[in-house]
């Protein structure tokens, strides 16, 4: 989503050590006078408390640490998490501000991502970032109208070592760009949008890179009914505007979360308004016919509204998305759908206990359990990070803050190692927004795991007692 102006660098860790061993958490937090500082959870508790059908229960830690439980308990006991800050954007004025929407996973296994604002012109920049934190700029867009500004979703790799994505802004009509950036740097502009009846306008989705060597992508605006379009790139590069979003009593409209393809070439999308009771829903696009179908008309009674990340597929083949709004406190839900549309809510979110308005794709893990990120609400009113059993029991493994990161948002991704990163567009230590990362260290020797180097941090520091869950805040607007 379009969100104001900020610049930061960050990326936090959560990791698992086996009790039995101290329960390491770090937490960056602003002390009085403004310094942050590191601090250290208890050991781990154990086991995790469960409910009634004996699945754990949602953990609600001390606000001080920054780590919980994590799965069912195993014959040493529960895993448990932390987060470490790992990278902070705006510390440098030419530097880039506010991370685009998620992160990819490079066949180098670097991580790729964009900033939609700040960079040497001050129009975002794509940068590579490694798992040590350390980023490489590599394209500052110049804006209209010859390059692209404002990027509001993460490069897709290409499979020749380029990257190709989209800007929200710029072209040569400022509606926004398709490009591509080869394996030697160099940026070429794939399509300049013109918006109008035959054309899309201001893109925010990530490019989809199917079996075949196409992109399909999809922007919010333009098209014939003013609703959105979805394009596709053939392997060369070409443009292709391939059908129009709205136009219908029940058509959907504004498409801007992440495509996904189905075993039968089928492209799936969620898109945020529109259907049946004008909040969003799923649609399928089948090439050979160029028909556009509604799948799933969301928003009835306390149903899920606005989907606003897209889809993902799960293990099974079914669709797993988050939408932004409905259930029964309007904080979104977790939901899937087959391809055929069999819809299923997974999970709602509560606000102030779990979280609310989710901007992130769930991440599934080998057990079958979701990661994802809700955006606002949880302890800090700040989003929080949570895991979804395999039941849907929810545990919440830590509250999001501006003291690390606020308003984490895009789909989770895994490296190689199993480490979950993430994006979020406020905090860190100049309220740019950062990066975090989600992973499980081994414990050293002495059975204690290894917290890894501090940053801007005293490791002496002890951490602040605070009360275990915080009363319900009030309902914040979206960014």
């Amino acid at each position: 989503m379009h969100r104001p102006d900020t610049r930061t660098k960050l990326v936090l860790e959560v990791s698992a050590a086996r009790p039995g061993g101290a329960c390491v958490a770090l937490l960056l937090a602003a002390a009085a006078g403004g310094a942050p500082y590191l601090a250290w959870a208890a050991p781990c508790p154990a086991p995790c408390p469960a409910d009634a059908a004996g699945h754990p229960a949602q953990a609600c830690p001390p606000r001080g640490a920054h780590g919980a439980c994590a799965g069912p308990a195993g014959p040493a006991g529960p895993a448990c998490v932390r987060v470490r800050l790992l990278h902070a954007f705006g510390a440098e004025p030419d530097d880039g501000r506010r991370p685009a929407d998620g992160l990819a996973v490079g066949p180098d296994g670097a991580l790729y991502g964009a900033t939609s604002g700040g960079g040497e012109h001050g129009f975002g920049r794509l940068f590579r970032l490694g798992t040590d934190g350390r980023e490489t700029v590599l394209h500052d867009f110049r804006g209209r109208p010859g390059d692209g500004a404002d990027p509001q979703a993460p490069p897709t790799p290409d499979g020749d070592g380029g990257l190709v994505g989209t800007t929200h802004l710029g072209g040569a009509h400022g509606l926004g760009t398709v490009y591509r950036l080869d394996a030697g740097g160099a940026m070429r502009q794939l399509h300049s949008f013109a918006g109008g009846p035959h054309d899309g306008a201001h893109p925010q989705a990530p490019m989809l890179r199917t079996r075949d060597g196409s992109f399909y992508g999809s922007t919010r605006d333009g098209g014939a009914h003013g609703a959105g379009m979805l394009f596709r790139l053939d392997p060369q590069g070409a443009y292709e505007a391939l059908r129009s979003l709205g136009g219908g009593a029940d058509a959907l409209a504004d498409p801007i979360g992440a495509l996904a393809e189905l075993d039968d070439g089928r492209i799936v999308g969620a898109a945020s308004a529109g259907g049946r009771h004008g909040l969003g829903g799923v649609f399928d696009y089948r090439g050979g016919s160029a028909k556009l179908r509604t799948l799933v008309s969301l928003g009835a009674d306390n149903d899920c509204a606005m989907p606003m990340a897209g889809l993902v597929r799960a293990h099974d083949g079914r669709l797993l998305g988050t939408a932004y709004a409905g259930g029964p406190d309007n904080a979104g839900c977790v939901f899937s759908v087959s391809d055929t549309g069999d819809y299923r809510v997974l999970y709602a979110l509560r606000g102030a206990d779990d979280g609310a308005q989710p901007l992130s794709l769930p991440l599934q893990a080998d057990d079958g359990s979701l990661y994802l990120s809700s955006s606002l609400g949880a302890a800090h009113g700040d989003g929080a990070l949570l895991r979804l059993d395999v039941s849907g029991s929810p545990l919440v493994l830590h509250a999001f803050g501006r003291a690390d990161v606020s308003v984490p948002s895009g789909g989770l991704v895994r490296d190689a190692r199993g480490r979950m990163y993430g994006s979020a567009a406020y905090g860190g230590t100049y309220d740019e927004g950062g990066i975090f990362v989600v992973s499980r260290p081994e414990p050293d020797g002495a059975g204690r795991a290894h917290a890894g180097a501090s940053l801007n941090a005293r490791e002496s520091t002890p951490a602040r007692p605070r009360a275990a869950c915080s009363p319900r805040l009030p309902t914040r607007s979206a960014p």
